[in-house]
């Protein structure tokens, strides 16, 4: 029997990070592998003050990177080594973003290429660190990276180098490459979304971590999948290569029943949450221990009309999006 846990669950209670472990998420594109993968480098650095970041970005465009660079004071720079004008203050890390060469392809992929070796091999030398891959297929396989990524890989405990990293698929393509088969087999730490392709599941089951190939096969074919914010983002299997373990991870902060549909008890508990949120933001001098408690249902926070801003509480697979009465956002908006 496999544990179904809430992601603040198993972030809060079982997400256990020790300096140069490696993660790695294999998941469609958009079933939320970027989203949870910074929530658990949020946590990981929590556990590990001492610990640096350095997170690298191949895409044009980003914007999950963008907030979470916001949220965890990171700075993004197309330049390494990374550095800072004396006026400004220490960011907690960096996040390495080169610009593009738009008008040649071949350019911009040697530029590519070049940039994110430098910085990969900076970063591992540097030790003590996160190192963060967004698209790990692009960077190890398009722009010949993988022999950098390996290091961490292999290497990385000796000198606390932790890689964590995304990868659409557990293999690669005919006109792309490959990314190196240490990206399946070195991990500490293994999630896996819904794949309706066998041939994947098949290969899941390959680097299993000790687990019956056949339960993964079996729980990676039947993982529900959400429509959020326009994605179909997945539960995700968690598979640890200490003990081994494995627990089935939901994308939500609240439980559901096994029929998929909120039970109307649960549901009440949300709203009177959320209304709590509404009148105790976070950062007000009301917030009550009550409301405190409560605060966990909710997504994100922003202050309250009551006390001068616009407030909007969102929850992530649901569609309340505000529980202020009708007269009040009439009259504020």
């Amino acid at each position: 029997m496999v544990a179904h846990l809430t992601r603040d669950e198993f972030r809060d209670e079982h997400w256990d990070y020790r300096p140069g472990e490696s993660a790695v998420w294999i998941a469609p594109t958009g079933g939320g592998k970027s989203f949870m993968m910074w929530q658990l480098i949020e946590r990981a650095l929590q556990q590990n003050p001492s610990l640096g970041l350095s997170a690298a970005m191949p895409k044009p465009a980003d914007s999950t990177t963008e907030q979470w660079a916001q949220h965890l004071n990171l700075h993004i720079t197309d330049r390494y080594p990374f550095k800072k004008k004396f006026w400004q203050d220490e960011p907690r890390g960096h996040v390495f973003w080169p610009k593009h060469i738009v008008t040649d392809a071949d350019e911009n992929h040697h530029h590519l290429s070049t940039s994110f070796k430098t910085m990969l091999n900076g970063e591992f030398w540097a030790g003590n660190r996160i190192v963060a891959v967004d698209d790990a297929y692009k960077i190890a396989a398009v722009l010949g990276a993988n022999r950098e990524c390996d290091t961490y890989l292999s290497e990385g405990r000796s000198n606390r180098a932790g890689l964590m990293g995304c990868l659409q698929q557990p293999r690669g393509t005919v006109s792309g490459g490959s990314p190196s088969g240490f990206w399946y087999s070195q991990p500490q730490h293994l999630f896996l979304g819904h794949d309706g392709v066998a041939a994947n599941r098949e290969r899941f089951g390959e680097i299993a971590m000790g687990i019956d190939p056949k339960l993964i096969d079996h729980i990676v074919a039947n993982l529900r999948t959400y429509r959020i914010n326009d994605s179909n983002v997945s539960d995700m299997l968690y598979l640890c290569r200490s003990g081994p373990y494995a627990a089935v991870v939901s994308p939500f902060l609240w439980a559901r029943n096994p029929g998929g549909r909120t039970g109307a008890t649960e549901r009440r508990s949300r709203t009177r949450a959320a209304y709590a949120a509404a009148r105790y933001p976070k950062g007000c001098t009301r917030l009550t221990k009550r409301a405190a408690r409560s605060s966990s249902w909710a997504g994100q926070w922003k202050p309250c009309r009551r006390h001068g801003k616009t407030w909007r509480n969102i929850f992530r697979g649901s569609k309340l999006t505000s529980t202020l009465p009708l007269w009040q956002r009439e009259k504020s908006a």
